[in-house]
């Protein structure tokens, strides 16, 4: 029975110990209609009241409910959302909850909603499952964390994205982490993404689900400490050209308007040209684009497939 549920209903639609409700790390009032129910429902404080007291990837200090308490006995404020939500946020929040079950043993089923993905801009596939790593960094081995959506598909794609995280949790027991630059070959990289930062949320998750799967991705927002101080012109270019097995080009009319989208794109080139035939650049298309140099003949897949079904290509390629 793993620790990590994902339910589909909503977070006040059952039984738990404590239920985490979202908030701004602003910690304003919440506006959403839902949220100001409960409030009112069951006599809680307005995030408002408790500023001072945690903010943005924060878990709010716990209280009971002072009205209709059959259902619910405790809750709390997660500051998921500051002007956009990260992973390393959601994992905080998932490493307090955890802790509040360590160290509270009333409490042992706690209930949270799909933070992070909706007015944080995350999709399921990166907010579940790092909240899902926090809270197991800390959790009591009694205890459960159920992560309710309305949304069905939501709910399916999180329930994909927790699968395959007690997959690798389980490999890793067993077998050992995998190395992830085996499958890069002779290459510090298997992919390296190309990207607008209007697809930003699509590469992001497209880069947490390959590196679950033991993928070595360049990414830009993982690499940040290593290329702080760097000549980008030409790291990048390196990167792009000589240091991956692949390259993934997110096409987009932003990417072919943009200096830094079109500096990888020509370091990637110039690699497919020295590759003479072999497949190098493998472009994701998110409208009509066509990009300088990149012959229309090129396979190619349509973003609309989704996150999960382009992953399940690329590890077929990089097989």
């Amino acid at each position: 029975m793993h620790p990590v549920h994902i339910l589909g209903r909503d977070i006040c639609g059952g039984h738990a110990d404590l239920v985490i409700i979202p908030c701004s790390g602003k910690l304003k009032d919440i506006e959403k209609p839902r949220n100001q129910q409960r409030i009112d429902y069951y006599g809680l404080p307005r995030p408002s009241d408790l500023r001072g007291t945690f903010g943005y990837g924060k878990v709010s200090p716990i209280f009971p409910p002072t009205k209709n308490i059959e259902k619910i006995r405790y809750f709390a404020f997660a500051a998921s959302v500051f002007d956009s939500a990260d992973p390393d946020g959601l994992r905080s929040i998932g490493e307090q909850i955890g802790l509040v079950t360590r160290n509270q043993p009333n409490i042992r089923l706690v209930e949270a909603p799909f933070l992070g993905c909706g007015d944080g801009g995350l999709t399921p596939i990166v907010a579940i499952p790092a909240l899902a790593k926090g809270f197991l960094s800390s959790y009591h081995p009694d205890s459960t964390l159920q992560i309710c959506s309305d949304s069905a598909l939501s709910a399916a794609i999180a329930s994909r994205a927790i699968f395959t995280l007690f997959e690798e949790i389980h490999r890793e027991k067993s077998v050992g982490p995998e190395d992830p630059v085996s499958r890069a070959g002779e290459y510090a990289y298997a992919i390296a993404l190309s990207f607008a930062s209007e697809q930003r949320s699509f590469a992001e998750a497209l880069s947490a689900l390959l590196e679950a799967h033991g993928v070595r991705v360049f990414y830009d927002n993982d690499e940040q400490a290593d290329l702080w101080g760097r000549n980008l012109y030409d790291e990048l270019f390196e990167t792009y050209s000589t240091r991956s097995r692949y390259c993934v080009i997110l096409v987009s009319d932003a990417y072919s308007r943009k200096l830094w989208t079109n500096h990888e794109r020509r370091a990637a080139q110039d690699r497919a040209f020295r590759e003479n035939g072999n497949a190098y650049i493998l472009p994701i298309h998110f409208d009509r684009t066509r990009l300088a140099g990149l012959p229309s003949t090129i396979g190619h897949v349509n973003a609309v497939l989704g996150v999960e079904r382009i992953v399940e290509l690329l590890l077929s390629k990089l097989e």
